[in-house]
């Protein structure tokens, strides 16, 4: 997968919900919500945000996972994230150059996935802080540029604060 365009300007802060997690907050993008947990079942997310639904278009989205007592990622499990990525039929799969969230080093994928009629773009960006590692994957429909995508991820990124 190629890397996404640059984005058109400096990435700007995120202006819309804020979500609070276990141990940290975020904000969301202008018009995204904040929704329960439980939102896809079977899976227990410990944040989640959508864009405005609408029909027959997937919904651009992020979520986070905490997995607790995971207090940091070896270049090994960098490799094994790629490999499960790749498991559950993504392709495209790349690392890319890890961020900061608050100050801590977090580990970044990119891949490309497809759900039913829906192709979707993924970010996630695996990171640990306080004894836990955190995952946070957004979730892109299909039709938006690589830059609009980098744009809104790094938006929220530069929001991430731990408490």
């Amino acid at each position: 997968m190629p890397e996404p365009e640059a984005p058109a300007e400096e990435s700007t802060l995120a202006t819309g919900a804020k979500v609070t997690g276990s141990g940290y907050a975020f904000y969301a993008p202008k018009d995204w919500e904040e929704q329960p947990g439980d939102i896809l079942p079977g899976v227990e997310f410990d944040a989640v945000a959508t864009a405005p639904a609408v029909a027959d278009v997937f919904t651009d989205n992020i979520n986070v996972i905490k997995v607790e007592g995971e207090e940091s990622l070896s270049k090994k499990q960098q490799k094994e994230i790629i490999a499960g990525v790749e498991s559950v039929g993504n392709t495209d799969v790349v690392a890319r150059d890890s961020v900061q969230l608050d100050g801590a080093e977090a580990f970044r994928v990119s891949s490309q996935g497809e759900e039913g009629e829906f192709k979707f773009h993924t970010d996630q960006f695996y990171v640990s802080h306080a004894g836990n590692t955190y995952v946070a994957t957004f979730t892109f429909q299909d039709e938006r540029s690589g830059a609009e995508r980098e744009d809104l991820a790094m938006s929220v990124v530069n929001t991430w604060s731990w408490s």
